[in-house]
């Protein structure tokens, strides 16, 4: 078996000796079969009987400086274990590969011959059709009928006939394809030299390979396969539906082989293919200490690479962006800048990193070897060769926010080499660098804030260039960064820092972004972008986001109290913010402020004592909308620090009188909850039950019966355990008003007296107790008097009005509608044995005033019937009784 040795040497074929032939004569008798006695040759033991594979080899290249016509182009082996085309090289062989490899090489070499790795595919194409589920059965097709509900797939019915309910599968493996329409195709699929690298396969033999007979077969499948057939490796079988009853086949064999070729062939040719990553894998992987001739064309690849790639981007840059169309990817533009500097700098070769750099566009060369790659080929090759290179890619650089950090790592390496030259160019750089940039990034503030270590006034510095800079950009998250990293940051040895220096220039910073920030801050709707012109839907929405984060910064940089100026900016501008825009409204942006800094404050004494005036001023904006914010005004209460104090100083005459009814009740509760909880001493008592005595009352003084249910202020009196005020309760309900009497007695008293009992009875209350007792009987002389009203003068009763129909059809069609109807007079008209009974049972009404007359006109003719205006009126003061 053959060493590693012996194949890494068979890999570099351009250097490889082979055998030694020098002195053979010619052959008197070549082989005329190369291809059958090649076959021959490899199928016995190589190491046993190496004179039959050298007679052919031999005799080949015979054939060929005699121009024999049956000479092959080139000739196939097939390998017998499968490999992965990524790894395929001559070291990659195992067992009998290895063998065949070792033993054909040195004569191969020897007698003019190259040698190549190739995977070599075969496919068939071919149609499939099939009918419908009901007429046709094929081999290797199945139907199910189709759940158009379970699918939401958009593509679903891409390939299937809507009208067809059933869906078809089809088993490649199985089914058959069409004769017809068949087409072959033979190719090298992946062509390598023995080490790996890619090939490029063409010529005249590689171009008949497919040529095909009157059947559309390929002439001749097998001509330059030595041992065996391509259809011998295992099928795979892959189908591609077209349309509803059709789809297409693909038979693919694929196998891999070890190519035999003549040196020089006019009919077949190798030519270097993509081999970048080849190139780069095999740098970065060797060893080496001096240059190879492989690795000299290996780099000299790289380096047309590298050309070729800024050559197609600086002509895409002058176009207009719309036009550009480059497949510029920086991943492999750093894997090749970064093999060819480690190359280099393991050779110790600065010409070669040298030539890299000059190949690859100055704007672009930070990117491309990146910061590290830079300092290290500084570290290797010194300062001289490459600082007119380096100064360009910084003066020049597509990528701004990498100079700063690459000239911040240079600098430290310079340092620790002591290169006064490397750390002065350095710091002009940064200056230049600095007044260059209008925008700061967040990526950039490391090396910003290491310019600080480099000055001998940092103070003035970061007052007179830094921060000004930074305040041109409206930017919470920079900010945020900048200020977190100042806080972090460790002062320079410096004499002219001073220790206040630091935190002053914290909390200037917090102060200016206060005075600068919006205190209503907004952000993009994302429904705006979806809504129609006929619903209106508000561009911009409230967010406290910016507001949060600012607070939080403030703590997390220990300087809190330097951002409470844009708190107070809330409060003095939320006039104008009312007036700027009502979908803005300031209560919005209060009442998410509350929720999420008393979260935030949590058990941290120093920022709930510095919040307090806040959570203060957020109360008394709350209060007036306690209803609708309930939740954060207790919160902003109870984190005010003096919430007794709070609610007794805010509910004045005043505010009681503009504030709605609902507040109270909902602020009485609170109080009963805060006197549970924080009342302790006496005075805190008694004020807290002189709050929840004054909202009882105004509860119950707002109190308007025609808006809302009376029966909820008694059961406040009873959930205060205020039942005396239940008095005052049914005197305010007692109050009428001074019109629509009828109407409040009717929608406002009427509602509490049928909703007592139910109110009574939770309470083990008696309807028979006061105040209820008297409450009740009022309310019913009320509705008596001003809902229902006196009853009408009775010229008849009731009773004998309601006995006048006899119960027939035509009494209840006509007369007992007509009797108890508003109508003072009706019309019938029908045959006359109808009218003649409606006139018998009308006969004792005439006492009353009723009178009727036939009306002979038409056919049939019309009893006309009238009634006096008195049983009308009964009539309907009956009819609202019994519907009360």
């Amino acid at each position: 078996m053959p060493t590693p040795a012996d194949l890494h040497a068979i890999e570099d074929w351009d250097t490889y000796s082979g055998q030694n032939v020098n002195g053979e004569k010619l052959l008197k008798q070549p082989s005329t079969d190369i291809k059958g006695d090649l076959k021959t040759a490899l199928s016995v033991a190589l190491d046993k009987r190496p004179k039959q594979l050298h007679h052919v080899l031999r005799s080949w290249k015979q054939n060929l400086s005699s121009n024999q016509q049956v000479t092959p182009s080139f000739l196939a082996c097939f390998l017998e274990d499968e490999y992965e085309t990524s790894a395929l090289k001559a070291t990659s062989l195992t067992d009998k590969d290895a063998l065949l490899i070792h033993h054909v090489a040195p004569l191969a070499k020897a007698y003019g011959f190259d040698l190549h790795l190739a995977e070599v595919t075969y496919t068939v194409d071919g149609g499939v059709t099939w009918g419908h589920q009901y007429d046709t059965y094929k081999a290797g097709i199945s139907f199910e009928r189709r759940s158009y509900d379970d699918s939401d797939d958009d593509d679903y019915y891409s390939f299937y006939d809507y009208r067809d309910p059933y869906e078809v599968f089809v088993d490649p493996e199985v089914v058959k394809m069409n004769k017809r329409d068949v087409s072959h195709n033979l190719h090298f699929s992946d062509v390598l030299a023995l080490d790996g690298m890619p090939m490029n396969m063409s010529g005249a033999a590689v171009d008949g390979m497919n040529d095909v007979d009157d059947d559309g077969n390929i002439k001749d499948i097998n001509l330059y396969f030595v041992n065996g057939e391509i259809t011998e490796a295992d099928r795979q079988a892959n189908f591609f539906h077209e349309d509803a009853h059709c789809g297409s086949l693909r038979y693919t064999y694929q196998r891999n082989a070890l190519l035999i070729s003549p040196a020089n062939s006019q009919s077949v040719k190798f030519t270097t293919g993509f081999i970048r990553d080849f190139a780069c894998s095999t740098l970065s992987s060797s060893l080496s200490k001096a240059m190879s001739v492989k690795e000299r064309k290996l780099v000299g690849s790289l380096y047309a690479w590298v050309t070729k790639l800024d050559e197609s981007l600086s002509a895409a840059d002058k176009l207009p962006p719309y036009q550009r169309k480059t497949d510029h990817d920086e991943a492999a533009v750093k894997q090749v800048m970064n093999a060819l500097r480690e190359s280099a700098q393991r050779w110790n070769t600065p010409a070669a990193f040298v030539d890299a750099l000059k190949r690859c566009a100055a704007e672009r060369r930070i990117t491309a070897v990146g910061i590290e790659g830079l300092v290290s080929a500084y570290q290797t090759f010194g300062w001289h060769l490459i600082k007119d290179l380096y100064a360009d890619a910084v003066s020049k650089t597509m990528s701004r926010c990498l100079c700063g950090p690459f000239i911040a790592a240079l600098v430290s390496a310079a340092t620790t080499r002591r290169d006064t030259n490397v750390v002065s160019w350095c710091r002009d750089q940064s200056e230049s660098v600095l007044s260059g940039i209008e925008k700061v990034e967040e990526s950039e503030l490391d090396w910003v804030l290491a310019l600080i270590g480099t000055k001998s006034e940092p103070t003035q510095f970061l007052n007179n260039t830094l921060i000004p800079l930074l305040q041109k950009i409206d930017d919470m998250e920079l900010w945020s960064a900048f200020l977190t990293r100042l806080h972090d940051l460790k002062p320079p040895k410096s004499s002219t820092w001073k220790v206040g220096d630091h935190p002053r220039l914290i909390n200037h910073c917090l102060k200016e972004i206060a005075n600068a920030m919006d205190p209503y801050p907004v952000k993009p709707n994302p429904k705006a972008e979806y809504a129609y012109c006929a619903f209106s839907v508000a561009s911009d929405i409230p967010t406290v986001e910016p507001i949060v984060s600012f607070i939080k910064l403030g703590v997390r940089v220990n300087a809190v109290q330097s951002c409470m100026p844009l708190l107070e900016r809330m409060w003095t501008e939320k006039g104008a913010q009312r007036l700027k825009d009502e979908d803005l409204s300031a209560v919005k942006y209060y009442s998410d402020l509350v929720d999420e800094l008393v979260d935030f404050a949590g058990d941290k004494p120093t920022i709930k004592q510095t919040l307090r005036p806040f959570f203060t001023q957020a109360a008394e904006f709350l209060l007036p909308q306690y209803t609708a914010h309930s939740s954060e005004f207790q919160k902003a209460v109870k984190a005010s620090g003096n919430a007794i104090g709070f609610l007794k100083d805010s509910l004045t005459p005043e505010c009681v009188e503009r504030t709605p009814r609902s507040t109270f009740s909902g602020l009485a509760k609170f109080a009963v909850e805060l006197l549970a909880e924080e009342a302790k001493s006496a005075r805190s008592k008694a004020d807290l039950k002189a709050i929840v005595k004054l909202c009882l009352e105004a509860a119950i003084q707002k109190c308007d019966l025609r808006w809302e249910s009376g029966i909820n202020v008694l059961k406040l009196c009873y959930t205060l355990q205020m039942p005396s005020y239940a008095d005052a309760a049914f005197s305010k309900f007692l109050s009428l008003p001074d019109h629509d009497v009828s109407f409040y007695v009717r929608s406002g008293l009427a509602p509490v007296l049928h909703s007592l009992p139910g109110f009574l009875e939770s309470n083990q209350l008696a309807i028979t107790d006061a105040p209820f007792s008297t409450f009740a009987t009022e309310v019913i002389k009320l509705f008596v008097r001003e809902a229902l009203g006196e009853k009408p003068e009775e010229v008849v009763s009731l009773d004998e009005l309601k006995a006048i129909p006899c119960g027939c059809y035509d009494c209840s069609r006509f007369l007992k509608r007509f009797l108890f109807g508003h109508q003072d007079e009706t019309e019938v008209r029908e045959k006359q044995k109808v009218r003649t009974h409606l006139e018998k049972r009308l006969a004792k009404t005439r006492a009353w005033g009723f009178t009727w007359e036939t009306i002979k006109e038409g056919s049939p003719h019309t009893l006309r019937i009238e009634k006096p205006e008195s049983v009308t009126l009964l009539a309907q003061w009956e009819k609202t009784k019994q519907r009360r």
